[in-house]
Parts: structure tokens; sequence; C-alpha cells
């Protein structure tokens, strides 16, 4: 089994990698139409190049999550919430 702190610590890179350098250029609800809960997702752009993160309830895919959002300056949290469907 992997010590757990190597593992964040892998996955933190790739995150960095992919994430840093980024400017947020749009924000909506997906539309999946197969999950039940819509997650508010953030258009990203870096040098032309434009991602997508859509939060997730789980590693497969199986529904929208919410986004928690901690403002370190005023330290005031916010929840963005699914929106659910049914």
């Amino acid at each position: 089994m992997k010590d757990i702190n190597a593992v964040k610590k892998q996955w933190c890179a790739t995150a960095r990698k992919w994430l840093v350098g980024y400017t947020v250029t749009n924000v909506g609800y997906s539309n999946e139409e197969d999950w039940c809960a819509q997650s508010l997702c953030l258009q990203l752009e870096r040098n032309g190049n434009k991602i997508l993160l859509v939060p997730q309830a789980d590693d497969e895919g199986n529904d929208g999550g919410a986004l928690y959002v901690i403002n370190k300056s005023t330290g005031k949290d916010e929840i963005l919430p699914v929106i659910w469907t049914n």
C-alpha cells in the first residue's frame, strides 16, 4: 500500500501542472442528462488552451458535486451547490 502523503504529493504535482496559470473565463451549470445533481462548472483558459472543470460526486462520475469555496482573505466559507433535477 502506498504512503498517503506520497499519493497526495503526486496528485498535487499533477494538478499544478494541469491547472496553475489558467484563468477562469466562464462558469455555468452542467447539462449532463443522466445526472440528477447538476454541477457548477468552471471554464479555464491559458495561452488559448481551454479546459472545463466539472465537479463530480465520486471518481467514477456518477453525479455532479458541489464546490466548497474557502476565502482565506476574509475567513468566510461558501458553497456553490448542485442543482437537483428530480
